[in-house]
């Protein structure tokens, strides 16, 4: 009696729920628009036989040299990593968290650089950031000035990279 009051009360939605799971299992029996056949699918996976290896190609032509115009690490005290920086690259620490950086041939005027945190090279911690100082923050003219700050937003010392693009 149960059964029968629940079938004649929701016999639209049974009907409409019966439709749809039997649509979506002939969906599944169907692999690209084929009937999923053991034997097909075999087919489809087998390889296409290959020929031996042909010769060698010409050597191709050498690439772009790098966009970079230098790049370099420069640890919390302001000491360039030379086997990590452009030759000629150099560095030093102007104040308490304040460097300055300059690269031969390259300057204010034509260029820009882009310091980051380098974790692996300094105490610096996670949320800690570096920033270009416009104007060189007191550096000589044609350097550049690089800020490096702790996550609370204080200037302290800090090692960081940079490149010069």
């Amino acid at each position: 009696m149960r059964v029968t009051r629940y079938i004649r009360r929701h016999h639209i939605g049974l009907v409409a729920l019966f439709v749809a799971l039997t649509g979506t299992a002939y969906a599944g029996t169907q692999v690209a628009g084929h009937l999923a056949n053991p034997r097909l699918v075999k087919a489809k996976k087998k390889k296409a036989k290959r020929g031996p290896q042909g010769p060698a190609g010409p050597q191709g032509i050498p690439g772009p040299a790098g966009s970079a115009r230098a790049y370099g690490r420069v640890s919390g005290g302001g000491d360039i990593d030379a086997s990590h920086s452009t030759p000629g690259v150099t560095a030093f620490r102007h104040e308490k968290g304040e460097y300055c950086v300059t690269v031969p041939g390259v300057t204010q005027a034509n260029a820009v650089i882009v310091p980051v945190m380098d974790i692996g090279y300094s105490d610096s911690a996670n949320g800690d950031t570096a920033a270009s100082a416009a104007g060189g923050n007191g550096c000589a003219s044609g350097s550049f000035g690089v800020i490096t700050y702790t996550a609370a937003g204080m200037v302290d010392d800090a090692g960081f990279a940079f490149v010069v693009p």
